[in-house]
């Protein structure tokens, strides 16, 4: 018998340099490339390229660029289906249906507000 999981569908991780990331904290979150073999945080309105998997101490970072992602959002929830979304500059994903970039959005809990969606 099988149980409902997306974890780690298709995931491939990339390890980059992470200049402004905190451990503890910042993983989860959704990041752009801001430099060769960079990231950062995505600011608010900006389409992020991956999600924040571990930091180590030493600053460095994996990154999910690909793959099927759970993280928090903000404001209205996402719908189902193909749905587009941008960073919120606060860690968050959220749904901008002029300038967001199309995932398919596979589950929406909108009791923790998480949003599950292929990268």
């Amino acid at each position: 018998m099988y149980d409902i999981d997306n974890k780690g569908i298709g995931e491939k991780t990339v390890v980059t340099m992470a200049s402004a990331l905190t451990r503890g904290t910042d993983e989860g979150k959704p990041v752009k490339i801001s430099a060769s073999n960079t990231v950062a945080l995505a600011g608010d309105n900006e389409l992020f390229h991956g999600i924040v998997k571990t930091i180590e101490k030493d600053g460095k970072c994996a990154v999910a660029l690909d793959g099927v992602q759970t993280v928090t959002y903000s404001g209205t929830a996402p719908g189902l289906g193909l749905i587009k979304l941008e960073a919120d500059g606060a860690g968050n994903v959220k749904v901008d249906a002029t300038n967001g970039r199309e995932h398919v959005v596979v589950a929406v809990d909108t009791t923790n507000t998480l949003v599950t969606f292929k990268l």
